[in-house]
């Protein structure tokens, strides 16, 4: 990967606003690379990198841009999906991720319509 993205040390400098564009174009990329590539492998008999099992794009993505794990990724990206889609809290808690007021943790726990999901 390439771009401003590609040190993790230069993320801090980044607002979470600014990341969330970047890690959709990770993702897309990531998609297209293993499209057609087969996920239902487990057994890692005969073929040793399958043993290692797979690693989720949403933990690379998360890697990519420095926000930690993918689980914490999941949480940003609902925060920031119900932020576009219109919710006032959600909306104040992306303000407050960009000025570095609230951990991602927080934003989720007070977006309710990010937990809710579609």
């Amino acid at each position: 990967m390439s771009g401003p993205l590609s040190d993790p040390h230069n993320c801090a400098q980044f607002r979470f606003s600014t990341t969330r564009g970047y890690s959709d174009n990770i993702e897309r990329e990531r998609a297209r690379a293993r499209q057609g590539a087969r996920t239902d492998l487990t057994s890692g008999k005969h073929c040793p990198e399958v043993a290692k099992g797979p690693e989720r794009v949403r933990d690379k993505v998360a890697s990519a841009i420095g926000i930690g794990s993918g689980r914490t990724y999941d949480k940003a990206a609902q925060v920031w999906e119900a932020a576009k889609a219109g919710d006032e809290v959600a909306q104040k808690a992306v303000q407050a991720l960009d000025e570095g007021k609230a951990t991602i943790h927080k934003a989720y726990r007070i977006a309710p319509a990010a937990r809710e999901g579609p």
